[in-house]
């Protein structure tokens, strides 16, 4: 018997004579990029009063026959009391045929509902707001020493506003750590994870760089930065005379930071400003000539004299300093802004001057983009990209499988493929079919002719030269099948682009190194622009020894960071070390590089992850093996890919179960397993002629 249960207790009535075919996979041998779950074809459920009552309320189904198919409802499917298939259904339609109700269904298995929960969010609507945090020095310091995989730091990257010296604050943008990411996915997904790989010290090392060239300042630290003040009434100048006659304005039009005063506009944080002081209806009893100043700390930063020739007459006029005909003034938090004005008689007697109601003084932040003091906003550091894009591409760099766990199923199961398989064996020789047999196939025949493995093409400066040079992206790696008989092509490709690493200063041993991010070569006079690159992943392995370099802001360089009696930087790139790299988080060896390197390695992840498998498929005696089986409850409750099959003295490897239908318990199913003929587990080393160059700039 079989029971359709919802995660309420109540059960969906089947009809017996209409099969339910369940279908079991975790990857496909024939596209290394790719990977399953467990799911079922369409189930036919009939529309009796028990089905109609549940269902109508679930997916809010109207007289007309309407639905919301956007609605996912957790269900089991139990065999005899066994469960076979934990997830969640699908409701896809309603067909009305003679006054009876079908309700087509679809069932997907456990990692499927993750997957399925991830769907349409992007990483932008993760919430990192108890991460955010003042772009400072100090912070920006202290970042580099923060726990590997928690939270954020800050690497060190040339986006085309530093001369590889001297890097401004606002020019520091942030990074989240990946496992951040993977710990806030699962958890707003309603899941946990088990995993040695994600638990490891290099999945901590990775992080995500800001995909922007400068940090965006969000709209609301925009008006932060905003202020406009005015006078309500008439107001008289004192007879002085002399700068700095200074204009009280007595109402707060716009003021969210609240920094103004009576007198001045304080400063909060650095960057360029613009001032514009509208001074209506001036009035002067004596002809006068006088100049209106914008004054920083008591020096005019810029005037403008209008002239009056009264003879004693009152006259009204307007004075407009305003942006348009002026410089933007470079502020520090601490400065103040006043509007003063200066005057002198042409009479001997002092002259009364006044300004009329109306009177604003306007400040306003031409900055876009974080600078020194403000607060960083950490929902704006996500690059744009699916959570599940971001996902799968972690799962196909390192060839993850993900699998449910049996005690949990809101629990998932994840390794890379070689560290999942174990060597439990289930003997399953007399479940087989013999009328049928086995069909034995040699598993490269369903593979490709030709195997990718790549970054997404970059838009950067460097990345472009590399793929006009090379036709391919920076680090891609090709492998290619002896059957000549074969034609496709088996990409696998992750929406990351490749970074490039530049700079070439030295401290007796120790190069500085750093990614290029700039969309042009700034070092040949090119304009920087804010450009946004592709999102990138780099590698983050603690401070390295590195020539004097700075920071700076308001025109006030620093020295960036000495310890242990050297100076020292943040290292991020795709290797794992400046000059004896033992990492390299690129798929196969690039062949040019824009920095040199005496020693290069070959543990990248083509060969770490990928070459035993590949090498594995490509072999001719690896081997499909397919037959018919006669599976029951308890060996699909019970399934398991990571264990090692026997089927005829053969030990096999599970890579698909098709048709198990639960409502016919003698109903054979499809089940393939793959015979591996073992190769050699890869061997990292390091050599010093690799192919690659070093490129004059």
């Amino acid at each position: 018997m079989v029971v359709l249960q919802l995660n309420t207790g109540e059960e969906l009535e089947i009809n017996a004579d209409i099969p339910i075919s369940l279908n079991f996979s975790i990857a496909d041998i024939r596209d290394p990029s790719k990977r399953n779950s467990s799911f079922s074809k369409t189930v036919m459920l009939p529309g009796t009063d028990n089905n109609n009552n549940i269902l109508t309320h679930i997916y809010n189904v109207n007289k007309e026959g309407g639905f919301d198919p956007n609605i996912k409802q957790t269900i089991s499917v139990l065999q005899d009391g066994i469960t076979v298939l934990d997830g969640f259904m699908q409701l896809l339609e309603i067909v009305t045929e003679d006054k009876h109700i079908i309700y087509k269904v679809a069932l997907f298995g456990d990692n499927g509902e993750f997957m399925s929960n991830l769907e349409g969010l992007l990483l932008s609507d993760i919430n990192f707001s108890d991460l955010d945090h003042i772009l400072n020095l100090t912070n920006i310091r202290a970042s580099w020493g923060t726990i590997f995989g928690a939270g954020y730091m800050y690497p060190l990257v040339d986006n085309g506003f530093t001369d590889g010296i001297t890097w401004g604050i606002n020019s520091f943008t942030p990074a989240i750590y990946a496992r951040e990411y993977i710990d806030r996915i699962f958890s707003n997904a309603g899941y946990t994870f088990t995993s040695v790989f994600f638990d490891s010290d290099y999945f901590k090392k990775l992080i995500i760089p800001y995909s922007g060239a400068l940090s965006k300042l969000s709209e609301a630290a925009q008006k932060d930065k905003y202020l406009k003040v005015s006078r309500t009434s008439t107001y008289s100048v004192p007879q002085t005379g002399l700068f700095p006659n200074r204009v009280i304005y007595n109402f707060r039009l716009s003021d969210p930071a609240g920094v103004a005063t009576t007198l001045a506009y304080v400063v909060q944080n650095t960057g360029a400003y613009k001032v514009v002081v509208d001074l209506r209806n001036v009035s002067a009893e004596n002809s006068i000539v006088g100049g209106v100043a914008v004054e920083r700390n008591g020096v005019a930063q810029y005037i403008i004299l209008e002239y009056f020739d009264i003879n004693g007459v009152v006259s009204n006029q307007n004075i407009l300093l305003d942006s348009s005909n002026y410089p933007t003034i470079e502020l520090l938090p601490g400065d103040k802004i006043y509007t003063s004005i200066s005057y002198k008689s042409n009479d001997i007697l002092p002259t009364n001057i006044s300004i009329g109601a109306d009177s604003t003084m306007e400040v306003t932040s031409i900055n876009t983009t974080l600078q020194d003091g403000d607060q960083v906003n950490m929902n704006l550091v996500a690059p744009i990209m699916k959570q599940i894009d971001f996902f799968m591409n972690l799962v196909k760099m390192h060839n993850l499988y993900v699998s449910p766990d049996p005690d949990n199923k809101k629990n998932l199961i994840i390794e890379p493929k070689e560290d999942y398989y174990n060597e439990t064996t289930i003997d399953w020789t007399s479940k087989l079919d013999r009328s049928q047999g086995l069909k034995i196939k040699p598993l490269g025949e369903l593979g490709g002719r030709k195997y990718v493995f790549k970054y997404k093409d970059g838009k950067d400066y460097y990345n472009k030269i590399y793929q006009a040079k090379y036709e391919e992206s920076s680090g891609q790696r090709t492998v290619y099948s002896t059957n000549e008989f074969l034609k496709k092509e088996v990409k696998t490709e992750i929406t990351f682009s490749p970074s490039i690493i530049f700079g070439d200063r030295w401290e007796g041993p120790n190069p500085f190194r750093y990614p290029y991010y700039s969309d042009d070569d700034v070092y040949h006079n090119a304009v920087p622009t804010n450009y946004s690159t592709n999102p990138k992943i780099l590698l983050y392995n603690g401070l390295a020894i590195a020539p004097a370099w700075y920071t700076e802001s308001g025109g006030v360089k620093t020295i960036a960071a000495i310890l242990f009696g050297a100076y020292r930087y943040p290292f991020c790139s795709h290797l794992d070390d400046t000059t004896n790299p033992t990492i390299d988080i690129s798929f196969g060896i690039p062949k040019e590089l824009q920095t040199a390197y005496t020693d290069y390695t070959n543990n990248n992840l083509y060969n770490k992850y990928y070459s035993k498998f590949i090498e594995e498929i490509l072999d001719p005696d690896s081997k499909v093996i397919t037959g018919m089986f006669l599976l029951n409850s308890a060996d699909i409750n019970s399934l398991d890919f990571a264990k090692q099959y026997l089927v005829d003295n053969y030990l096999l490897r599970l890579n698909s179960i098709k048709n198990y239908d639960p409502s016919n318990p003698s109903s054979l199913c499809v089940v393939e397993f793959i015979k591996i003929k073992a190769a050699a587990p890869f061997s990292a080393s390091t050599t010093s002629s690799f192919g690659g160059i070093k490129k004059e700039i």
